[in-house]
């Protein structure tokens, strides 16, 4: 996703939402109703205590990968460019990691809590994934801004230094996650 125009992702953002929001949360529920089925169909397995955990079982491998899409795609050698579609896998892929980390983390808290039941548990998690969502995408505009901030007010003399640039940029992308994860929301 790198390379990906903005234009193209923001021009298709509509179906890029409806496959990663929609498609990741239908594929986590599918799969962690099918293991939870079976789990009660066949007492005694004790791979999941409760249905919370074979839906976060479901989370975990919902967000998928778009490495062989796309790699059908560069093999057509030119005969299939087409750049929507393109923009389409990528910010789907990026886009279901981060609703697949949000299921991930709902579904692991309530599996946590037992004391959760009926319609507050539907509440709870709605509003755990609304403090994750928004938190930890506070926090990253939060770290993003500090080294925005930082890089502008750099000596200019490393402001062609690769070496310096990249680890920058990892410094951000690594700090960002820190700093949700200290704070539970990632």
């Amino acid at each position: 996703g790198y390379n990906m125009k903005k234009s193209q992702f923001f021009k298709n953002i509509d179906s890029i939402l409806l496959f990663a929001v929609v498609g990741t949360s239908l594929s986590t529920c599918i799969i962690g109703m099918i293991l939870h089925q079976a789990e009660q169909n066949f007492e005694g397995l004790g791979i999941f205590s409760n249905i919370w955990e074979a839906m976060q079982f479901g989370a975990l491998i919902s967000s998928t990968d778009p490495v062989a899409s796309l790699s059908v795609l560069s093999s057509a050698k030119g005969r299939l460019r087409d750049k929507s579609l393109t923009s389409l896998i990528f910010g789907e892929a990026v886009l279901n990691d981060a609703i697949a980390i949000v299921l991930y983390t709902v579904f692991a808290r309530l599996a946590e809590d037992d004391s959760i039941r009926g319609g507050a548990e539907l509440a709870s998690g709605l509003s755990l994934a609304g403090q994750v969502t928004f938190g930890s995408l506070g926090v990253g505009l939060a770290v993003g801004a500090l080294f925005s901030v930082l890089t502008k007010r750099l000596p200019k003399h490393f402001a062609n230094e690769p070496h310096i640039e990249v680890s920058q940029m990892f410094l951000a992308a690594y700090g960002s996650y820190l700093a949700a994860d200290y704070a539970e929301l990632s």
